[in-house]
């Protein structure tokens, strides 16, 4: 498989059978990898500047973590299955669906996967989803 680069991006791919959802950060794609071992990407939202992918991701992890979604794996050996030899990125990783996730980031943010209601953000929010705070 090919490393294109691509902008900044944070991305979410979702194991739908087994309800686990990973969010992580690439600049090369790094979503197609699960594509193979059976995920389906839910979203990928580009940046012009890595810090606030970055930014961008970390929202993503709190805010899930917050709400009590838990890592569906022991280790990074459980996930193998899912991440790939190594296991690497298990605990970005979350046991719920993708509509619940997806739900869940639009209802403290909708600009962190797409369209912009800046009216309905914080400041650090729309600071991570590229907005420009004056």
């Amino acid at each position: 498989m090919s490393r294109l680069r691509v902008p900044p991006s944070v991305y979410g791919v979702a194991w739908d059978a087994d309800r686990i959802v990973k969010i992580g950060f690439s600049e090369y794609q790094r979503w197609r990898h699960f594509i193979g071992r059976g995920g389906r990407v839910i979203f990928v939202r580009q940046f012009a500047e890595f810090h606030s992918a970055i930014t961008a991701e970390g929202v993503c992890h709190d805010l899930l973590r917050s709400l009590s979604f838990a890592c569906p794996f022991r280790s990074a050996i459980d996930a193998e299955p899912y991440m790939g030899r190594g296991g690497g990125g298990w605990r970005e990783c979350y046991a719920m669906t993708a509509e619940d996730a997806l739900r869940a980031m639009d209802a403290v943010c909708p600009t962190a996967l797409g369209a912009h209601a800046p009216s309905m953000c914080s400041e650090h929010v729309l600071r991570a989803c590229g907005w420009q705070v004056l």
